[in-house]
């Protein structure tokens, strides 16, 4: 039976190795960390704005979740806009996306109201990513494979620690926060800086 619960001697390890990779990094990492959520924020409100408000924050921010595996960032916001264009002038379904045409399924449902994004994409990374830059939760942190890297040690070629179970992912999420909190800073702020930071070093 797998262990339901990381171990406080494991944690213990995470935090270490997350203060270790924020320790490397530098003022312009640090800053770009800073910022991340906070343009996406932004982005995000300006994209309702300029849709004339026909799709609410969190379809956007959902719509784009749904469209981000194996794509780039700037490539993400751009299918997102092409995608809800599409769904607000009826062919939503032709638009071309440059990831899985299962995400694109996604993505169709959820600007098209049919369901909300955490009922299309059932995991608890996704709740946090939303809430992290529609509305800047300080309550949540995206835990994703990246933080995962960050937490568990994990070396460039080896193979990724599995998807934590819900348990799991809220003691990550917890410990984050408080770590961050020590240096003055929200939970995705910290986690943006481990994020930009270890991409530096895998050279990604």
């Amino acid at each position: 039976m797998k262990t339901q619960q990381i171990s406080k001697k494991e944690l213990t390890a995470v935090k270490k190795r997350l203060t270790r990779i924020y320790r490397r990094a530098d003022t312009n990492i640090r800053l770009q960390g800073l910022t991340w959520y906070h343009d996406a924020y932004i982005w995000i409100r300006e994209t309702c704005e300029a849709l004339n408000y026909n799709f609410s924050t969190t379809q956007i921010a959902g719509v784009l979740s749904a469209l981000s595996p194996q794509n780039k960032w700037e490539r993400n916001k751009i299918d997102t806009i092409n995608l809800l264009n599409g769904v607000r002038y009826g062919n939503g379904s032709r638009v071309k996306v440059c990831t899985f045409n299962k995400n694109k399924e996604k993505a169709l449902q959820i600007a098209r109201g049919h369901k909300t994004p955490c009922e299309v994409i059932k995991a608890p990374k996704t709740a946090s990513f939303i809430s992290n830059i529609a509305h800047l939760d300080p309550s949540r942190v995206t835990i994703d494979r990246w933080h995962l890297r960050a937490c568990f040690g994990t070396k460039p070629g080896e193979k990724d620690v599995p998807t934590p179970t819900p348990t799991k992912y809220a003691q990550l999420e917890k410990l984050t926060i408080e770590m961050a909190k020590n240096y003055g800073l929200e939970g995705y702020q910290f986690q943006a800086i481990i994020w930009e930071q270890l991409k530096k070093e895998w050279n990604r």
